[in-house]
């Protein structure tokens, strides 16, 4: 049937065409108004990644026998990541906080169907160079977005399009390694120069962003590197033999960093920086990780196996951590990246139970060991580098997650599983057969109707899924800065009220990295007074205007005595304030008049 064919091949062309916008346009969305953008990256992100999976289930061909979906299930990490998504529905139904578990669900689902797209999808090596092409590009465009934005005035640190510098260095932790991989065995010339340019930049702004937790992870990307040089070198060759395709790409990259340190004169504060990993006591913000790795500990020793609910973490963190912002706060406020673990094993255990932390355990073990033995009988190419590439980004993650919470947002985790898709893309490139990756096949009237109803239902279920991603509401997602300052102010500011009359004030607040005020009158953590104790005759809150019943605390009266009151007659002004968290500087006054008759 020709439709049917018609719509496998606009699928199948729509997917690399999608995929490359989507590593293009995630990572390099940008609003310096982090709060009224918190939910702008996640939703363009799934509503991108469900495109994806219903363009590849459209064009998929479901498996004839329960053989071929066995060894789907055996390849890599695909048997572990499932059971992982079913296992995130679970602990979803169990959760006390189902806005919040919803949307670390659906984001661990698109991670997922991205990987399963980009590692099932790009069957030919043309489609795999495209789409690293395009990561350069990204390489380059966020570095150098980062540089310019690090020369403004108020810049303290290089975040280039993320919010926060550890975000924008666990992003280049997962690029560096396959840039480096390509600076040294691309064959293609301009390639190789596009590579070498992108693994400079990107580098330098890896230091820049000054990252500890990204540093650790890139060293052992880099020792990653070189043991898998060694191991899986052509039969033959040796270092010494090749020596001179060395050389030329070591000295371009390492003099091009050298001068880039020289001319920026931030070998002082880089060293500085680096000398906190010798004596990592004496930093405050590897004590203030281990209160919440201590606090997380606890929550994990509550809960060992099963967890308090995927994505719900933010909130429960309260009960265990010393100091930590108030459920209810972060409810109302939206969590940040304060309200992170800063331990992605810890985070998970305290979230999904030992039962996630193992089954995230096993995918990425389950990665390592397949990638690991499709390098032994590779032949030397295109594919066998960016699977090198791919296994050094993803063991560099492995270390970066013990510190770094941006695996918790979707323009970093977005490379987590597109690095693993490339790589799984290469591994098995060997495995499917040009008869397997070109040949059409054409069924026959009876199941061209049936493939006609899988293609409509699977098209069907992508739209209106993204359509739910994108409606997604609710301050669910974490924003890329730490919780600092907060604003209140009471509504109205001023009031006019006589004996008998009452006012109901509203307090509204906002985080520093938030644009609307919102409202916490009704929180648990909200406190309505009267400044002077003496004026307490004339204007009173919690009960009515003749004392007999008691109302709401931010309802301010004046009594209907109050004129006769000492000191409450004739016009008197009286000065409310309010505060929330019983933090200092989270305070607001508004002021009622009083008039006689």
């Amino acid at each position: 049937m020709k439709v049917t064919h018609r719509i496998s091949q606009l699928a199948q062309g729509g997917i690399l065409t999608l995929l490359l916008i989507t590593v293009l346009v995630v990572p390099l969305l940008y609003s310096p108004r982090l709060g009224e953008w918190r939910g702008v990256k996640p939703a363009v992100f799934e509503t991108m990644a469900l495109a994806l999976v219903g363009l590849a289930l459209a064009q998929a061909t479901l498996p004839k026998s329960g053989r071929r979906l066995l060894e789907f299930l055996r390849v890599g990490p695909n048997l572990p990541l499932l059971l992982l998504v079913i296992y995130g529905a679970f602990s979803w139904s169990r959760s006390s906080a189902p806005d919040f578990s919803r949307a670390e669900w659906l984001r661990l689902v698109c991670g997922a169907g991205l990987y399963f797209v980009v590692s099932t999808a790009l069957r030919q090596r043309d489609q795999v160079r495209t789409v690293v092409d395009v990561l350069c590009a990204v390489a380059i465009l966020t570095s150098l977005f980062g540089f310019v934005a690090y020369g403004q005035p108020e810049a303290t640190s290089m975040s280039s399009s993320f919010g926060n510098r550890q975000l924008f260095a666990g992003f280049l932790l997962m690029l560096v390694p396959l840039l480096l991989v390509l600076s040294f065995g691309e064959l293609d010339p301009r390639r190789k120069i596009v590579a070498q340019v992108a693994a400079v930049v990107s580098v330098a702004s890896l230091l820049m962003a000054q990252t500890r937790s990204s540093w650790l992870g890139a060293i052992v990307a880099l020792f990653a590197l070189g043991a898998m040089a060694i191991r899986y070198a052509p039969v033959g060759s040796s270092l010494a033999r090749n020596k001179h395709q060395l050389v030329l790409p070591l000295v371009i990259v390492v003099g091009a960093l050298s001068l880039f340190l020289l001319v920026s004169g931030t070998t002082p504060m880089l060293s500085n920086r680096a000398s906190t990993l010798v004596a990592p006591q004496s930093d405050g913000s590897f004590g203030w990780r281990k209160v919440q790795w201590g606090g997380t500990s606890k929550m994990i020793r509550e809960r060992p196996l099963w967890g308090f609910g995927i994505g719900t973490y933010p909130l429960e963190r309260a009960r265990f951590v010393p100091g930590a912002l108030p459920a209810d706060a972060v409810r109302r406020l939206g969590p940040t990246l304060a309200e992170q673990a800063h331990n992605e094993y810890l985070e998970i255990a305290a979230e999904m139970g030992f039962v996630g932390l193992a089954l995230h355990l096993w995918v990425l073990g389950a990665f390592f060991v397949f990638g690991l033995r499709a390098l032994r009988g590779r032949e030397q190419g295109y594919r066998k580098l960016v699977l090198m590439g791919a296994i050094a980004a993803m063991a560099g993650q492995t270390i970066d997650a013990l510190s770094n919470p941006a695996w918790r947002f979707a323009d970093v985790s977005l490379m987590f599983w597109l690095m693993m898709g490339l790589g799984m893309a290469s591994a098995c490139a060997s495995r499917r057969s040009t008869v397997e990756e070109t040949a059409p096949v054409t069924p026959g009237a009876g199941r061209a109707l049936g493939r006609l109803g899988w293609q409509t239902a699977s098209l069907g279920l992508a739209v209106v899924a993204m359509s739910s991603a994108w409606a997604q509401g609710g301050l669910v997602s974490p924003v890329p800065t730490y919780t600092g300052g907060i604003e209140l102010k009471i509504e109205p500011a001023t009031a006019t009220l006589r004996p008998g009359q009452c006012m109901e004030f509203r307090l509204m607040a906002r985080a520093t990295n938030q644009v609307d005020f919102i409202d916490v009158t009704n929180s648990q953590n909200t406190q309505f007074n009267i400044d002077n104790d003496l004026d307490r005759f004339c204007l009173v809150n919690n009960t009515t205007v003749d004392r007999s019943v008691a109302i709401a605390p931010n309802i301010f009266c004046v009594p209907t005595r109050a004129c006769t009151a000492l000191g409450c007659g004739g016009p008197r002004t009286v000065r409310i304030t309010a505060s929330f968290l019983s933090r200092a500087d989270a305070t607001a006054t508004a002021t009622v008049t009083t008039t006689c008759p």
